[in-house]
């Protein structure tokens, strides 16, 4: 018997992750891959219920697979079991937003700070052409690249900090704000701002001036946390902060 899904999710946009991972990887890891993007990207909306049964009939897998790859949402925090509901998207508050960007904030400033008089010509090229395909999927609309070559951008940046730990805790923190509401990439507001973040912050790398590089990667930040408030009021995806 074949289940009909929620029409609140995008199952086109979930299929074709899944097609895209679906190759590359064992079963539950293409899954689990699937699922987290769908959530980071909104192709299933916070509150929405993950039934085994459901996800396992849109991918066509049996339900173990997906039954793993949910314990890992859950073990991730993008899950959060409910009584007498079971697993769903996990709905996000304003604070936890804020206290995300609020630990992620300092930890940028620290790597931009010593990317200042670390960053090799290779990579400042890389940072520049970077931003100019970015400039090329947001004229284009297309979300998706727009994520994929954003996440690449902050990983360049990262790596010219020259820091290990920094570079991985950095890029766990990443995704993790990412996952607080969709990509700011989404909305039209930000997405004209970034690219001129982006700019101006590449010119101060290139002047090695230290104090500005930190002011525009805060200024950076600071746009991008008031974007995920006012996309997670947008879409009633919060409950009453009751810490």
């Amino acid at each position: 018997m074949t289940h009909q899904m929620d029409s609140t999710i995008d199952a086109d946009g979930i299929t074709t992750l899944w097609r895209e991972y679906e190759p590359g990887a064992a079963a539950s890891e293409a899954i689990h891959q699937t699922l987290r993007e769908a959530i980071v990207h909104g192709f299933l909306p916070a509150g929405h219920r993950l039934g085994e049964v459901e996800l396992a009939d849109l991918l066509g897998v049996s339900r173990t697979p997906i039954r793993e790859a949910l314990h890992r949402l859950e073990m991730e925090g993008l899950a959060v079991r409910l009584q007498r509901r079971g697993l769903e998207v996990r709905r996000i508050t304003l604070t936890e937003i804020q206290d995300a960007y609020e630990v992620y904030n300092r930890l940028v400033e620290m790597a931009v700070r010593l990317a200042a008089s670390r960053i090799s010509s290779a990579d400042l090229n890389r940072l520049r052409v970077l931003n100019a395909q970015l400039a090329e999927a947001l004229a284009s609309k297309d979300s998706r690249r727009c994520v994929t070559i954003g996440d690449e951008f902050h990983r360049c940046l990262y790596r010219a900090s020259g820091n290990d730990v920094l570079i991985r805790v950095l890029g766990q923190l990443r995704y993790h704000t990412r996952s607080l509401a969709s990509a700011t990439f989404q909305d039209d507001e930000r997405a004209d701002q970034i690219v001129s973040e982006h700019d101006l912050l590449i010119t101060a790398l290139a002047a090695g001036n230290e104090e500005m590089v930190a002011a525009v990667a805060n200024l950076h930040n600071r746009n991008a946390m008031k974007t995920r408030v006012r996309l997670v009021r947008d879409r009633d995806a919060i409950r009453p902060d009751r810490r």
